[in-house]
Order: C-alpha cells, then structure tokens, then sequence
C-alpha cells in the first residue's frame, strides 16, 4: 500500500494472553481531501476518511494479532512481530484484498477446504492425541488427572491456518473441488427426467 509521505500516525495495543501485549505505530492515511470528489450524499469527506482510516487500523490490527497469536502458539514459541515486521506487512497490504487464512471466505471452495482440514484434524486429534476441540472462548476440559482432554479453539485454528498454508493444501483444495463438483452431481439417476 503506498503511504503518502508525512500521513499522520495511531498507536494500536493488543493484548495477546499471557501477559504479552504488542504495541504497532500504524499509518492513518486518508484525509478528507481524498474524498473531495465523493457526492457529499455519501457522508461529507471528513467522514468517511475517517470510517476508511477505521476500516483500514481494524483491518491491519486483526491481521497482526492473528499472526501474532500464531507466532505465540508455535513450540518452539516465536517472537512476536516487530515494528519493521509490521512496516513491511503495510507496505505490501492491499485495502479489500483477502489473504488466505483470514477470516471467513466467501469462496466457495476455500469454505469447503476449511471444512475438509477440520474434519481430518478433529480426527487427527482424537485418534492420536485423544483430545477433542474446546468451544470458541471456553477453556478446555481436563480428566480426573489434570490431563487435558481438548485443546484450545485458537490453538485448533492455528493448526487449519499451518494446514491451509502448508504443502497439503493444494490436496486440500482439489478435493474440495471434487466435493463441490459431486455434490452438483445426482447420487442415483431417477430415470424420471
């Protein structure tokens, strides 16, 4: 994303568990001047210079955490971006476009592939480790012993995300594919049509 030179600065905090919370000086770059030819029915300028600056420090700041809260979760435990890290993100960030492995898609295959690694890890998980996976925001439940019976939702997204990104991917979306193509296709002919 170009930054025009001198563009005004924010300071975003996020706590990301255990103690460990991250501080990143972001770009605040849209001024009302930009909007001076936007039809004023749409909000005066100032207005939505701000509502884009809004949209585009939640958007930066979600992606950050998510990579952040990723990093944390590895073992061995990765440090956390850095400001330069950041920068860099920045510089190559393109306002509206998706990268993978963020948030919910709208791509029919892509939601179909996150089905497919889900059900394999949650059967993973049990056939190997015996866990099962925690709600969103629940903490995992333990037996009699101490032992934990589940993992944490996030660690369980991590691992999608490692699935979505790493060499079994391109598996992953070939048989969502397929899946998506079959599921258009009757199971039986009727003989009626």
């Amino acid at each position: 994303m170009q930054i025009p030179e001198n563009s005004e600065t924010t300071t975003i905090a996020m706590d990301l568990g255990n103690g460990v919370v991250a501080s990143y000086v972001i770009p605040v770059p849209y001024t009302a001047e930009m909007f001076a030819g936007v039809p004023e029915g749409l909000g005066s300028h100032d207005i939505l210079a701000r509502k884009a600056n809004q949209t585009l420090r939640e958007d930066i700041a979600n992606n950050i955490r998510r990579q952040n809260k990723s990093r944390l979760e590895k073992e061995p435990q990765e440090e956390i971006l850095s400001q330069a890290d950041v920068d860099a993100y920045i510089e190559s960030y393109e306002p509206g476009v998706r990268a993978a492995g963020t948030g919910p898609s709208v791509d029919p295959v892509e939601k179909k592939m996150v089905s497919l690694i889900k059900h394999d890890l949650k059967i993973e998980l049990k056939a190997k480790k015996g866990l099962t996976v925690a709600g969103k925001g629940k903490e995992p439940k333990t037996d009699a012993n101490g032992n934990p019976t589940q993992i944490t939702f996030d660690k369980f997204e991590a691992l999608v995300e490692r699935v979505m990104s790493g060499p079994a991917s391109d598996k992953y979306r070939a048989a969502a594919e397929k899946a998506l193509e079959d599921a258009n296709k009757p199971v039986v002919d009727s003989g009626l049509i």
